[in-house]
């Protein structure tokens, strides 16, 4: 929600979201929907269910409210659009963001629990409440010692595997800073805000679609497609292909710059790109001049290593950053692992990394195990299908051999 921040117009994916493949758990597969716009917000919830306490945070398009849920006896968060918002546009996109959040099912993203439409038309998604603080508050407060570099990094991994999680499902979110990074009050990191968030092209490794031009294609109105030369996201963490509008070039590779961005801001103690004019930020963008950040780098001392990671990922070409957040993700876990283990801070990032690895390949052998049984299912059908078309009739295996007759046989 930074004033910074240039905004274009998404909508929903080509194909809806209603199914979910159990073949890989690093992919959502897709079905057409067959409702309207209108008919998605109007017939969901009671109006009257939710009781609006108090405005948590406010931005250019929307508002979070903190609200009473009267149907199960909670506070939750309600996003909506403001009242002076409303066209078929920005509702789509509304649409978009609340599909697109509630199918990214990771402990570390805010889960939607309801879509609807409040008494006063606007529509509205209710979400998991997080009491915390947004990360920039309190990242670059006071000097970088050891330990709260270790603690950034250890914060920075665990949102690095969370878009990593994204990315595997084929999801980009366009918009990474810090204050899109919310730390809990229990100590968990949840990455918010995928009002911008793009559906790739599931079956490439990394690029987009050739004929995907518009960011995350409604299936409800044509204009919101988002045309060649429009700039999202917000300037201070933007990749070069990005703010030059090139819808094709972005992909995963843009998170990893907006990642390395705040690497660099947490290396460095300042952000990458100071503020200044949008029209001129835009044209260092655009060139990819960070002259200013990689001198920072250089004065100040940084270990080598991480100053290489930071590199790589700010490469003004996208092919020569890391392919994802997840790889990026385990250049810093190799990193944490490699430094003294006796400090508390890196044993508590190897312990979240393992945790996290620990359930990917749960999650593997849930699906293999899943596929196998389908398979034998097909075996017993293809046995029982012999069965019919010869008339073979089944032997009996539970009668004693000694009365078996021929015809079992």
């Amino acid at each position: 929600m930074d004033n910074l921040e240039t905004r274009s117009t998404v909508g929903l994916p080509k194909n809806g979201p209603e199914a979910v493949s159990s073949q890989r758990y690093d992919t959502i597969a897709y079905e057409h929907p067959t409702y309207t716009l209108e008919s998605t917000f109007a017939s969901r919830t009671d109006p009257d269910r939710y009781l609006i306490r108090e405005e948590l945070a406010r931005g250019g398009m929307g508002t979070i409210y903190i609200a009473w849920d009267k149907l199960f006896g909670r506070l939750v968060a309600l996003k909506s659009i403001h009242d002076k918002v409303d066209n078929q546009l920005l509702k789509s996109r509304f649409l978009t963001e609340a599909r697109i959040t509630a199918q990214l099912q990771h402990s570390s993203i805010p889960p939607v629990y309801d879509l609807g439409m409040l008494a006063d038309g606007r529509p509205f998604m209710a979400m998991k409440l997080i009491r915390g603080k947004p990360w920039n508050r309190i990242l670059n407060v006071g000097p970088i010692t050891d330990q709260h570099l270790l603690k950034s990094l250890v914060i920075f991994l665990q949102v690095c595997k969370t878009v990593g999680y994204a990315h595997a499902n084929g999801i980009i979110h366009r918009d990474l800073k810090p204050a899109n990074i919310m730390l809990s009050d229990d100590g968990e990191v949840h990455v918010m805000d995928w009002g911008l968030a793009k559906r790739l092209n599931i079956e490439t490794t990394g690029d987009n679609d050739s004929n995907d031009t518009g960011d995350v294609l409604s299936a409800f109105t044509p204009m919101a497609e988002t045309r060649y030369g429009e700039v999202l996201g917000t300037l201070a963490y933007m990749a070069p292909e990005q703010g030059r509008g090139d819808v094709n070039l972005v992909d995963r590779r843009a998170d990893v710059f907006s990642l390395g961005a705040i690497l660099c801001e947490i290396l460095t103690g300042e952000p990458m790109r100071p503020r200044s004019q949008p029209g001129e930020q835009l044209r260092e963008i655009r060139e990819g001049n960070l002259d200013r950040a990689f001198a920072n780098l250089d004065r100040k001392e940084i270990d080598q290593k991480l100053v290489r990671i930071t590199w790589s990922c700010l490469a003004t070409e996208p092919e020569s950053r890391p392919r994802d957040a997840n790889e990026l993700a385990e250049e810093v876990q190799d990193y944490l692992y490699g430094l003294d283990g006796t400090n508390e801070v890196v044993q508590d990032a190897i312990l979240r990394a393992r945790e996290f690895d620990r359930y990917k390949i749960e999650k593997l052998k849930a699906d293999v195990l899943k596929l196998q049984n389908e398979l034998r299912e097909i075996q017993v059908q293809g046995i029982e299908n012999i069965q019919k078309r010869y008339r073979v009739r089944p032997i009996n295996w539970d009668r004693p051999s000694g009365n078996r007759s021929h015809s079992d046989e």
